[in-house]
């Protein structure tokens, strides 16, 4: 029994157009528009843009284009490496596998950085897709003042305040950079428009204070401000402005009959925390505290990707803890220092650090200064939640990094369409 030699045989790959290739092209950029907007929806809404932006960006073709891009983007690279220190803390990860697996899970979001940058390369869709996070957080806004109004009923829990779609900490974090953005478009505006677009920054500083409760967007909302102030005023409006700080502080200390914003009870919740009445900072407290000593006994490497849970609850505990288990200890650099250790916490700082570095080198100053207001968001909210690990966070801090970060001078020229047909091959000869 012998082979027999066959003929060469043409097997016919499909060809397509360079309209194929543009078309599907700007299908992606308008998803990324799409994913901005989702930013403030439902987490489902979220990821469904976020699937079918994936999806385009795979079959949009140009994949040395999109190639060269990444590699010459700083922050694309960087969100690549970090996303490869979760990747190897699964291979040596305590956890079972579908921990391990879940815990990477929360991380894939990352590849949103390189996949929006090398798709963004017109300014008119970058502008649309600020302008679409903007204008769906101002919608939120209003929702949540008719809320409060009582024209619209409130359904979700009055604990955290007139919410509208996220819970008060994602929704709180996204209306302070929201109101961020309006503070330069006030200033950049004339007439009327200053004056409505700094009314509107106003009322949103007024949600974030009074109508919801989160406490790291009221912390965050008096940074950026005053950030703001440090990059775009002189040293004697930044003095009065600090004063206008100081005393609404005071003010508001003095005056009971007024609500209290939920960043001043901080510290009354820490000194009540105890086995009969629980309060968020004194949780926060527990976990950081046993955080730490989880770090001090895996290093320099952690316990790998996913195995926080496992570990915190198997861990001894002091008596005067309460007994509560967490997926995770609020505080990303935490997490990350449990997981993989001291050197998986210097590439996750590196990750931060390479994006304000290089936000300097963006051709337009503003989108260095959006970007570096984004970037002291995340770090700092960051110390108080896991915004990497939490679903709507940390997309939203993709999403709109990439989107800033797409006009990195790198990243100017446009797709080639007849380039991508010319090296998609028709027909290929096997024997």
């Amino acid at each position: 029994m012998g082979f027999t030699r066959q003929k060469n045989k043409t097997i016919k790959m499909p060809s397509f157009s360079p309209d194929y290739f543009r078309k599907t092209t700007h299908i992606t950029e308008w998803l990324v528009i799409a994913a901005c907007i989702s930013i403030n929806l439902p987490t489902a809404y979220m990821t469904v843009s976020h699937i079918l932006l994936v999806s385009f960006w795979l079959i949009s073709g140009n994949y040395q284009h999109k190639y060269t891009v990444i590699k010459q983007n700083p922050i694309a690279l960087a969100s690549l490496i970090l996303l490869g220190a979760y990747i190897t803390g699964v291979i040596y990860s305590s956890a079972p596998l579908s921990e391990r697996l879940s815990g990477l899970s929360h991380y894939y979001k990352l590849l949103l950085i390189p996949v929006i940058i090398s798709v963004l390369h017109e300014p008119k869709i970058r502008r649309l897709a600020i302008n679409a996070f903007l204008f769906s957080s101002i919608a939120v806004l209003v929702i949540s003042y008719l809320k409060w109004l009582q024209v619209i009923p409130h359904t979700q829990d009055i604990e955290q305040g007139y919410i509208v779609f996220k819970n008060r900490i994602a929704g709180s974090i996204f209306m302070v950079f929201c109101s961020y953005l309006m503070l330069f478009i006030s200033s950049s505006s004339q007439g009327y428009k200053k004056y409505l677009w700094l009314t509107i920054y106003l009322l949103a500083t007024y949600q974030i204070f009074f109508l919801i409760t989160g406490k790291t967007g009221q912390l965050l909302t008096v940074i950026l401000l005053i950030w703001f102030a440090l990059e775009n005023w002189n040293k004697k409006i930044i003095q009065y402005l600090l004063i206008i700080v100081l005393a609404v502080a005071v003010i508001l200390q003095f005056q009971p009959e007024f609500k209290q914003p939920e960043i001043t009870v901080i510290k009354d919740e820490i000194s009540n925390h105890n086995q009969n009445l629980k309060t968020s900072s004194g949780f926060r407290l527990e976990f950081y505290k046993q955080s730490l000593v989880l770090i001090k006994s895996n290093l320099l490497f952690g316990t790998g990707t996913g195995s926080f849970a496992q570990e915190y609850a198997a861990s001894p505990k002091p008596e005067s803890a309460s007994g509560v288990n967490t997926v995770n200890p609020h505080n990303q650099f935490l997490l990350t220092a449990v997981e993989l250790g001291v050197a998986g916490l210097l590439v996750l700082l590196g990750f931060f650090y390479i994006a304000w570095k290089y936000s300097y080198d963006l051709p337009d100053p503003l989108y260095g200064k959006l970007a570096r207001g984004l970037i002291l968001t995340t770090t700092i909210g960051s110390l108080f939640n896991s915004l990497l690990f939490d679903t709507s966070e940390g997309k939203f801090y993709c999403i709109l990094i990439g989107v800033l970060f797409s006009t990195y001078k790198n990243n100017q020229s446009p797709f080639n369409y007849q380039a991508c047909n010319a090296a998609t091959p028709t027909a290929r000869r096997v024997r």
